[in-house]
């Protein structure tokens, strides 16, 4: 029976230890991160589907409030609609003799703002709308409470000075 040798370069070095246990902490920090991450998210969007409601039940009340939500949408829209055909028209002037890697990285740089004020657009949009079903739900003459003006004790003084100089 041939003796078996022991080879030395089948051991792990102290290198390859290492190694392997910095591969091993990187791993389960990622799969802690990971599975950390995928939980919070649905936490993330009910905190901001929350926060949207709070200021919907804010700005319902205040018509003219709406009415500036509406304009905002519509400006965000006509923003949008102008920078695209803006853009567009840069494009084509300036890509017809360019080579094309110059025309990917110009058209990359064309669609930055476009994008911007589409997704500005829309969430926008979204808003207004859920903001539009929850003031229809109020009464025809709804009418909020407003709160006492409150005077500053130096206008009072202002105030009562003039009262007493037109006599």
């Amino acid at each position: 029976m041939p003796e078996t040798i022991f080879a030395t370069s089948l051991l792990p070095s102290i290198r390859d230890v290492i190694t392997f246990c910095i591969g091993t902490l990187i791993l389960a920090a990622l799969k802690y991160w990971f599975t950390n991450s995928i939980r919070a998210v649905p936490k993330l969007f009910m905190l901001m589907r929350k926060r949207e409601l709070k200021k919907i039940r804010r700005t319902r009340r205040n018509q003219y409030e709406v009415q500036r939500q509406l304009a905002k949408e519509s400006a965000y829209f006509t923003a949008f609609l102008a920078s695209a055909s803006v853009s567009l028209g840069l494009f084509v002037l300036v890509s017809m003799i360019q080579p094309q890697q110059v025309k990917i990285a110009l058209w990359v740089m064309l669609m930055i703002p476009i994008l911007t004020f589409e997704c500005l657009w829309l969430l926008q949009q979204m808003y207004v709308a859920e903001l539009t079903k929850f003031a229809g739900r109020l009464p025809q003459r709804f009418r909020t409470i407003k709160q006492p003006l409150q005077v500053s004790s130096y206008r009072k003084r202002l105030q009562k000075q003039r009262r007493e100089s037109n006599r």
